[in-house]
């Protein structure tokens, strides 16, 4: 076989693929119990000022998203979904504080910049709905992964990945029960 006998096949092939890979896709039903795990991360920013120029620094401060420290955030929980009413009901542990602390050298906890990681339990009500590429969460919207679905058309495993309108990331991951 020619070369550009081999490149036709490799083409047709190609498009063929391609092809299987744009079909339309179905909106997945999401009904029930789903184990999750939730990580919000958004980025602190950090203003840096030098005397003079001099490699000594002067002032280090935080600017931006939540003090300027920045969030972090890792929530485990399950979710019950209600497909006819499409609301998700939700119950959870979550650790939250800043991803960064700042201490002064020789500065006790008093001299602390940035919050502290703590623990506690959360939980509520919103709304959703989906479409085969997105889930939208009480409004915010998230590019979705679906995975295997169930005989009764439910799906099995979601992961979502957006930004929240402070400009954080969220990211989530979600089996059924």
């Amino acid at each position: 076989m020619s070369w550009k006998s081999l490149a036709f096949v490799s083409m047709s092939a190609l498009s063929v693929c391609a092809g299987s890979a744009v079909q339309a896709q179905t909106v997945p039903l999401i009904s029930g119990k789903y184990a999750y795990v939730h990580n919000t991360f958004c980025q602190p920013t950090v203003l840096v000022n030098y005397q003079n120029g001099t490699p000594f620094l002067v002032n280090l401060s935080a600017t931006g998203t939540y003090g300027g420290w920045g969030d972090i955030q890792f929530e485990v929980g399950v979710a019950t979904f209600n497909a006819t009413k499409m609301t998700v009901t939700a119950v959870s542990n979550t650790t939250d504080g800043s991803p960064v602390l700042l201490q002064s050298a020789g500065g006790g906890p008093d001299n602390l910049e940035g919050t502290p990681l703590a623990i506690s339990a959360t939980g509520g009500k919103a709304s959703y709905s989906n479409t085969a590429t997105t889930f939208t969460l009480q409004g915010q919207a998230f590019n979705a992964a679906y995975g295997a679905v169930a005989k009764n058309g439910i799906t099995e495993h979601m992961s979502l990945v957006g930004l929240d309108s402070k400009g954080c990331s969220e990211e989530w991951s979600m089996d059924l029960q």
